[in-house]
């Protein structure tokens, strides 16, 4: 039995990162001071007030209206600095968290083996995802994660777990092991070749870059992952194909990555088996009326429902194969170090 979560920077942002890109934007926009006008410009055509990194990739798509064939080495130098200068911070963010194996092992454990439970998911849900890990409880249970991060936050967390193994589970004389699958990283790594960009060409603004296929190649990210032979669109969607049950954790379905909520819908749409949980971050959320659950739910839906109708496929109908799980934060677990160790270590490497 196959399980994969679809990870996103809302993980990250569990475990302590200041990951959101309204962590980082301000930051860039101070960096920019300074700089010549071949790369300033675009801290000053992006806004604020966004957390969502689909919002930058839109607006990536977008800001090339302002470039032309001729002036687009312009457009892809400023995007590069970005990203340069993004994932330098990012590094060390994630400096600032430590691996403390009984914490991870707490939640984790709990996280991967319960995320289907009555205090997670509604009764109806639970009973369904129940009777689908009853079909294959004489079976081997494989968790796999396809990130969409570039930090490998991911991979050490889930290394405290030796050998992979989560739990052993016997029935009838014979032993079953719940662990640890593949780990594919969608967009590549900090290290290797991280990608950011749009889903297609139509979300390139600017219809003479659009038309440019080198261009275009640098910043639509699958034809970018085709490019540089990762094969890491291949990996992920055997992955998708061979799953009973995918949970989306710590995303936000924007439609700069719609190529993969579409294979998911096609997933979903083909075995009436196929089970879809989607944990839906809303601190704002109020169980004690009759419409928050719903409305959020609703909202979902037409998401789904508009990257379905490409492919004809009606969310709507898939709906009792889809279990929405608002504000719950599975896998959270602060691993930030005190403040105060951190400018502790600083001091210490200036000495």
């Amino acid at each position: 039995m196959n399980i994969t979560f679809i990870i996103g920077n809302g993980f990250d942002v569990g475990l302590g990162l200041r990951s959101k890109f309204s962590d980082y934007f301000p930051v860039y926009i101070d960096e920019s001071k300074g700089k010549d006008e071949t790369l300033s410009p675009l801290a000053k055509e992006i806004e604020l007030n966004q957390e969502e990194w689909s919002y930058f990739e839109k607006k990536m798509g977008e800001y090339t209206d302002k470039f032309s064939k001729e002036t687009m080495g312009n457009y892809k130098a400023q995007f590069k600095d970005f990203e340069v200068n993004f994932i330098k911070y990012l590094r060390n963010e994630e400096s600032k968290l430590t691996y403390d194996k009984t914490k991870i092992v707490q939640v984790f454990e709990k996280a991967l083996l319960n995320f289907y439970r009555q205090d997670i998911l509604s009764p109806g849900s639970f009973e369904i995802i129940s009777n689908q890990f009853m079909r294959y409880k004489q079976d081997h249970h494989n968790f796999n994660f396809i990130s969409f991060n570039y930090t490998d936050s991911l991979e050490r967390c889930l290394s405290v777990f030796a050998d992979g193994i989560i739990a052993r589970r016997g029935i009838n004389g014979s032993e079953y092991l719940n662990k640890i699958g593949t780990i594919v990283h969608i967009h590549g790594t900090k290290t290797n070749l991280p990608i950011m960009g749009v889903n297609d060409v139509s979300q390139i603004k600017n219809s003479e870059l659009a038309k440019d296929n080198r261009f275009a190649k640098y910043i639509v990210k699958p034809l970018n992952i085709k490019a540089n032979r990762t094969n890491n669109d291949k990996a992920a969607i055997d992955l998708i194909q061979n799953s009973q049950i995918i949970c989306i954790y710590g995303m936000s379905l924007g439609e700069t990555d719609k190529k993969w909520w579409v294979n998911i819908l096609k997933w979903l749409s083909a075995d009436d088996n196929h089970q879809l949980v989607i944990f839906v971050y809303d601190e704002k959320f109020i169980s004690t009326s009759q419409f928050d659950k719903l409305d959020k739910e609703d909202y979902i839906i037409d998401i789904l429902n508009s990257y379905g109708q490409s492919e004809k496929i009606d969310a709507e109908l898939l709906r009792n194969r889809t279990h929405i799980a608002i504000h719950k934060n599975i896998f959270s677990v602060n691993l930030r170090k005190d403040e105060d160790a951190v400018m502790a270590e600083v001091a210490a490497t200036q000495t």
